[in-house]
């Protein structure tokens, strides 16, 4: 969770310093190379952005409500540490799967992720997590993946519609959800393997800067509103499993064996060593959490500064290469111009020459004779 925080903390500013460099108000592609390769989808990717965005809230609402009626409903620690454990875990999933930078990617990984929490619940490992309560899990697990099929055919082209169709549940059924945790391969690379071999990439075209900094701004609102509640239920996570540890098993098996008064006094001997020692662990964890966040930080903002140099200067290189051809393009032309107008300039005077030679023949040869006739009425 710190990650994500740090991570939108990082893209959310330079984002937005790069919308306002000049050149980057040029109109942006209204579809992503994933989405050109399909075809025309007759939809533009900021629809299917806001599409995403808004069943990622309806996602994170419905998982939460569903999960908190079932902690309501029963009495047993196990399935309220179920359904803490699910919401927990479910919404930080649905927010990575969603906010992937190719929206059509993010509609179809979210998708899939539906599919996968249905399955789990209905008939997978996760089939008896809430004992009489299941069936509310498997309801709003059906429900949210009709509406994201509804979704995704009322912004796509039928065959699209269809064709993403198939590549979900084929890939939900060969990779299903096997853990409380959550943690899956992703539909992504498939998704963009199978629709274009061509990635869209954070910095494909200066004109999708504007757009980045949207997305990235729209991510980081998102995860500050359910920040304290996903803070909030790790720390009752973090507390179920203290609790746990501080020998409460010990404690009611004396109290089935009626030793409530030795195993009371003994618990209550070891309760501030227990208690000083969890306390160590606990903030040796933050510690090292806090080291690992700092570090992170730094990487991820060594790697965003290495990514804009390398951008910067792939720009800088195309543009002398373009601006060296277009003086080579312009200076071959002028040579051209030159060439012809030196050439005929030549042959003009020379034809000029030409005309004049003939002339001063013309003339000496008019003036000879002249002369001869003058020198023969002389003689």
């Amino acid at each position: 969770m710190l990650n994500r925080i740090v991570t939108a903390a990082v893209y959310l500013p330079i984002a937005l310093s790069l919308a306002s460099l000049p050149g980057c108000s040029a109109k942006a592609p209204e579809q992503t190379a994933v989405m050109q390769s399909v075809g025309d989808l007759g939809v533009t990717g900021r629809r299917i952005r806001v599409g995403a965005t808004t069943l990622l809230t309806v996602y994170m609402a419905n998982v939460e409500v569903t999960a908190d009626s079932i902690i309501a409903a029963t009495t047993d620690p196990g399935v309220q540490f179920n359904a803490l454990v699910w919401k927990a875990n479910a919404i930080p999933a649905f927010q990575r799967a969603m906010f992937h930078p190719d929206p059509l990617i993010s509609l179809v990984d979210g998708w899939t992720l539906s599919v996968q929490m249905r399955e789990y619940f209905e008939e997978g490992s996760g089939r008896e997590l809430f004992g009489p309560q299941q069936p509310y899990a498997v309801k709003i697990s059906r429900i949210l993946e009709i509406a994201t099929d509804s979704a995704v055919s009322a912004r796509l082209e039928p065959e699209v519609h269809d064709h993403l169709h198939r590549l979900v549940y084929e890939w939900a059924e060969q990779h299903p959800l096997d853990n409380q945790l959550f943690l899956r391969r992703s539909i992504a690379e498939t998704v963009a393997d199978v629709l274009g071999a061509e990635r869209l990439g954070g910095m494909s075209t200066l004109g999708s800067m504007a757009e980045m900094a949207q997305d990235a701004q729209q991510m980081a609102l998102v995860f500050a509103s359910h920040m304290p509640k996903e803070i909030r239920w790790q720390s009752e996570l973090l507390i179920a499993s203290l609790t746990d540890s501080l020998r409460f098993n010990s404690l009611l098996a004396a109290i089935e064996q009626m030793e409530v008064l030795q195993e009371t006094t003994r618990f209550l001997r070891e309760t501030p060593g227990l208690l000083a020692s969890e306390r160590a662990a606990v903030f040796s964890e933050i510690n090292e959490e806090r080291l690992a966040t700092l570090r992170e930080f730094d990487r991820q903002r060594l790697a965003t500064f290495q990514e804009l140099m390398a951008w910067a200067r792939s720009e800088r290189e195309a543009m002398l290469a373009e601006m060296a051809r277009m003086v080579a393009s312009e200076r071959e032309a002028v040579f051209a111009d030159v060439d012809a107008i030196t050439r005929g300039i030549v042959d003009h005077i020379f034809l000029r020459l030409v005309q004049v030679g003939a002339v001063i023949v013309l003339l000496a040869i008019v003036g000879l004779w002249l002369y001869g006739r003058a020198r023969a009425r002389a003689s």
